[in-house]
């Protein structure tokens, strides 16, 4: 049994204490905190997403956790770029953060990934915002950090690819 804000009992697969918000959390049980307690924590048991849009996006991502290279329309009507090492964890956060309205959450698209290391990541997300159109067609404010002048460039021109 493990115990951080509440102690989850791996043999059931829920926490033993109610959560604090009952069934507000969008979670059938009152005893389970988050989604998945193996790699999701809600230690307030406060998680304001709506338990609406949790499933809509779970059946987008099919519950996919690992790492990806994301993309979704943002607020501006631009398409924004990410990566991920727990996708469903970022999405999440960007939806609690407003970046990625509800409403949009239609549009998210993503590529699986798995054991790549930070600087691989960085260099796949920003290919793929050269391959977008380059940083001042996007939503994005930053390029991926140690990527160069790569997440500028527009790879739709054959002209700007590097080679």
């Amino acid at each position: 049994m493990t115990c951080t804000a509440g102690c989850y009992d791996p043999k059931t697969g829920n926490y033993t204490q109610r959560d604090p918000i009952g069934l507000e959390g969008g979670n059938p049980t009152v005893y389970g905190y988050v989604w998945d307690p193996n790699t999701e924590v809600d230690i307030f048991g406060e998680d304001p997403i709506d338990p609406v849009v949790r499933t809509i996006l779970k059946g987008i991502t099919g519950g996919y956790s690992g790492q990806a290279i994301y993309e979704f329309t943002g607020n501006s009507g631009r398409t924004y770029v990410g990566q991920a090492q727990n996708l469903s964890r970022r999405i999440q956060e960007h939806l609690r953060s407003g970046k990625l309205d509800p409403k949009n959450l239609n549009s998210l698209r993503f590529n699986k990934h798995s054991g790549l290391n930070s600087q691989q990541l960085n260099n796949a997300e920003a290919k793929r915002m050269a391959e977008l159109g380059g940083r001042s067609n996007l939503e994005n404010i930053r390029r991926p950090p140690n990527t160069g002048d790569l997440a500028n460039k527009d790879m739709r021109n054959p002209m700007n690819c590097p080679s």
